[in-house]
């Protein structure tokens, strides 16, 4: 009867490096939000985290269609080029005065228009 002594192979990260590799984004934004929050004393106050959410409300709609549009595979980079757009005349409407109305039918529309043209 023999008996074999090789060595297991060690995984050089353990379970932190494993951890930290399958959580990676979450840890880094709990590690900035401390520093900022420790470095800034408006940073951690309702109305700047208010303002953080409003602000960052485009971005989630605009990554919850992409990722619509990649799950059912057609996968569209100029998205982004048509927010642009869609945004700049919603913008240069409300600049002219024409109203909330004119400024959200001028975005839908330019949005509408490019999708039926690409």
């Amino acid at each position: 009867m023999s008996v074999s002594l090789t060595a297991q192979p060690r995984d050089p990260g353990g379970r932190l490096g494993a951890l930290m590799a399958r959580h990676a984004m979450p840890i880094a934004a709990v590690l900035l939000f401390v520093v900022f929050a420790l470095t800034a004393s408006t940073f951690g106050t309702p109305a700047n985290i208010g303002n953080i959410v409003r602000q960052s409300a485009s971005v989630l709609v605009l990554g919850l269609a992409m990722t619509m549009a990649v799950l059912v595979g057609g996968i569209d980079l100029s998205v982004g080029s048509v927010v642009l757009a869609s945004a700049t005349v919603s913008g240069a409407a409300l600049v002219m005065g024409l109203g909330d109305g004119v400024a959200i039918l001028g975005s839908i529309g330019t949005g509408a228009l490019v999708g039926a043209l690409n």
